[in-house]
C-alpha cells in the first residue's frame, strides 16, 4: 500500500484483507474495483464506508461505472479519510481511477498525473485501460 495523497492510498487485495495494516494506517474507507467486497457491510470489516465496482483490466469498461468509481474516490476521501483504493494488484485499475480523480480535481493532464502517481507507487497499466482517461467528465473540475 502506498499513499498517493494525504488521504488516498492505493493497494492490492492483500492490503485490503489485512485488517492490521488498515488499522495501522487509519484506513476508514475503501473502494474495491474487483467486486470482491460486494455485499460486505463496512462495519463488519471495521470501516466507515465501502464502495465496490466491477472494473476489468484493459479496454471495454462501462464509462458510467468508471465515472461513479472516480466520484467515489472524491466522496470517500472527503467524508471518510483515509481511503484505500484497491483492485487485484493495485497497479492498473486502482491507478487509473485515482489518476482520473486527480485529473478532475487538480486540473492536471493525464501524462502529468500518471507521472505523479508513478512517483509514489509502481504502476503497470494494462493495455487499453488508459482510454478511460479520455472520457468527457474528466475535462471539467469537480465542484
Amino acid at each position: 500500500m502506498d499513499w498517493i495523497t494525504e488521504s488516498i492510498a492505493i493497494g492490492n487485495y492483500l492490503d485490503a484483507e489485512n485488517e492490521e495494516l488498515r488499522r495501522a494506517n487509519d484506513i476508514r474507507s475503501m473502494l474495491c474495483l474487483n467486486g470482491k467486497w460486494r455485499g460486505v457491510r463496512p462495519e463488519s470489516i471495521q470501516l466507515d464506508a465501502l464502495d465496490t465496482y466491477d472494473l476489468q483490466d484493459g479496454p471495454g469498461n462501462n464509462p458510467d461505472i468508471f465515472r461513479r468509481a472516480v466520484e467515489s474516490v472524491g466522496r470517500l476521501s472527503r467524508l471518510h479519510p483515509k481511503l484505500l483504493v484497491q483492485c487485484h494488484a493495485g497497479r492498473s485499475r486502482s491507478v487509473i481511477v485515482v489518476v482520473a480523480h486527480l485529473m478532475r480535481t487538480r486540473g492536471w493532464s493525464a501524462r502529468e498525473t500518471l507521472s505523479f502517481v508513478a512517483s509514489k507507487r509502481e504502476i503497470a497499466l494494462t493495455p487499453g485501460i488508459e482510454s478511460l482517461l479520455e472520457v468527457p467528465f474528466l475535462r471539467v473540475a469537480a465542484p
